[in-house]
């Protein structure tokens, strides 16, 4: 279930938690005789912690709710309600990755010392066992032990003006080859007239420059 979409309580054009748990009836109403409710007995919430864009799988704090769906303690009562019209709840935990503005991620990648630089680190452990290791290398001769998470982060993050992103797309394919698919993704996803403009710039302007580097139809 997509809280956000699903029923706004306080007129904000936002669905929260208050509006889903005044809805549980809909779902369960406790009676299996009365044919009123859908008689399911389990939710699936899709990510409700606190994070940096609509979907909710790029988490800032895994410890509160996202003050967009609610407090801690709606959530609380929602899980009170539910249980009352013996529903289960169970929420969508996204432990295998964070928001870029996640306080471990910020300290992982600006302190070598940080106690979270570990749970980061796997990210490169993973691509050394997969064989992958090679696209983060800056010569052939360099050991998998010496890909870092900076090296990875400094590869992956592309951004700036439209020729820097078409300069920066076409140095990652020289060093990897060609691609089929671009991944666009931005910081901006929560201003929505940021992001139309970045995807404008982005189809208007870096794809034909880019297209028309190597070789290519727009």
């Amino acid at each position: 279930m997509f809280v956000r979409s699903f029923y706004d309580s306080d007129g904000d054009g936002i669905g929260d938690l208050r509006g889903l748990t005044s809805r549980l009836d809909y779902i369960n109403d406790g009676n299996p005789s009365s044919g009123r409710s859908l008689g399911a007995n389990c939710i699936w919430l899709m990510p409700i912690d606190k994070s940096m864009s609509y979907h909710g799988y790029d988490v800032v704090d895994y410890y509160h709710v996202d003050p967009r769906y609610g407090t801690d303690d709606d959530f609380r009562n929602l899980v009170t309600e539910a249980h009352k019209r013996g529903i289960h709840v169970i929420v969508d935990f996204v432990p295998n990755h964070s928001g870029s503005q996640n306080p471990w991620f910020q300290s992982a990648l600006r302190d070598p010392n940080s106690p979270y630089r570990y749970y980061y680190q796997q990210l490169a452990t993973k691509l050394i066992r997969s064989g992958r290791a090679e696209l983060f290398k800056s010569s052939r001769d360099m050991p998998d032990s010496a890909v870092t998470i900076d090296g990875i982060c400094n590869e992956l993050i592309i951004h700036g003006s439209p020729q820097k992103v078409v300069d920066q797309l076409l140095a990652f394919r020289e060093k990897v080859g060609d691609f089929g698919t671009l991944l666009y993704a931005g910081k901006d996803w929560q201003d929505r007239e940021l992001s139309r403009r970045s995807m404008v710039l982005m189809a208007e302007k870096v794809l034909p420059t880019l297209n028309a580097a190597i070789g290519k139809g727009s």
